[in-house]
């Protein structure tokens, strides 16, 4: 049996026997639906058993009705795989109910500031091993929030390599993580993981030549991203963005080296207050392994 998964967010709560409605896949009509289907909550494993949604086709919309057992709370990302007419040729047939399906995602990141290479740190230096000041355009009262998650940016003239530079934060959902960096040298050197806040950014030696710390154009992602191939395609504004320079998650035990756990994009136009991107990936809707912190 072929099949298409739908994902959407639930506009209101959904109990047993309750239902709501979906827009058809492109080139699908309701002649092609076989009635059947399973439904999981993004994020989470899919433990439905075939069937415990029934699909019915209408005019313009699929309507789908909840057989679960458990409400769905308004809000809910939901995936639903609808069945239908056909062989089944993918390589998820056979597999048992419960197993985390790969689905089709669209991540909206809206309207992008601009990089700011001091908005979290402005330029200073430092006497020895010691913390940076907070105290950029995107700092209130030491904590630097970020527009987005973004990778953080530390630039200066001098060479700066021999110093471990160690930024603390959180990241979207708001775990603690620390990721260590070397200093810059006459350049700028990003961190390999992605941010939504910076509580700390701190020196291990003496910074002798002024360095500012801020936002990068690397846009962390929601769920991991687990092949550069799962890319489907991005999108800044109408045009379509190839986001070449990408990273996938790490899926290594993370460390204050390693990298992101969800992976990040990077558009090829630069952000600039007025752009906005989207992307469309493939993921099994893992938040990635856990973030490491130290604090």
């Amino acid at each position: 049996m072929a099949f298409r998964t739908i994902t959407t967010v639930l506009s209101a709560a959904v109990a047993t026997a309750g239902t709501f409605t979906l827009a058809y896949p492109a080139g699908i009509t309701a002649t092609e639906l076989s009635g059947s289907g399973k439904i999981g909550a993004l994020g989470t494993v899919y433990t439905s058993a075939r069937n415990q949604v029934g699909i019915a086709g209408g005019a313009s919309l699929i309507t789908v009705t909840y057989k679960g057992g458990v409400t769905l709370p308004a809000g809910t990302q939901i995936a639903v795989e609808i069945d239908l007419f056909g062989e089944r040729a993918d390589a998820l047939a056979g597999l048992p109910d419960t197993v985390v399906l790969p689905v089709e995602i669209e991540h909206d990141f809206g309207v992008v500031a601009a990089s700011d290479a001091d908005g979290i740190c402005l330029s200073q230096t430092t006497s020895g091993a010691a913390n940076l000041v907070i105290a950029g355009a995107l700092a209130t009262a030491g904590v630097a929030t970020l527009d987005i998650e973004r990778c953080v940016a530390l630039t200066s003239t001098a060479n700066l390599s021999a110093i471990t530079f160690t930024i603390r934060g959180t990241d979207r959902y708001g775990n603690a993580l620390t990721a260590t960096i070397a200093g810059p040298n006459n350049n700028t050197v990003f961190s390999t993981k992605c941010f939504k806040t910076v509580t700390q950014v701190s020196s291990s030696a003496t910074v002798g030549t002024a360095v500012t710390a801020g936002s990068e154009n690397r846009f962390g992602l929601p769920y991991a991203l687990d092949h550069i191939g799962d890319i489907v395609r991005g999108k800044q504004d109408a045009i379509n963005d190839a986001m070449s320079t990408n990273a996938v998650g790490d899926k290594a035990l993370a460390t204050a080296a390693t990298g992101d756990v969800r992976g990040y994009v990077v558009p090829t136009n630069a952000p600039n207050a007025t752009r906005a991107y989207r992307i469309v990936y493939r993921t099994g809707l893992s938040k990635g392994v856990g973030q490491f912190t130290d604090a």
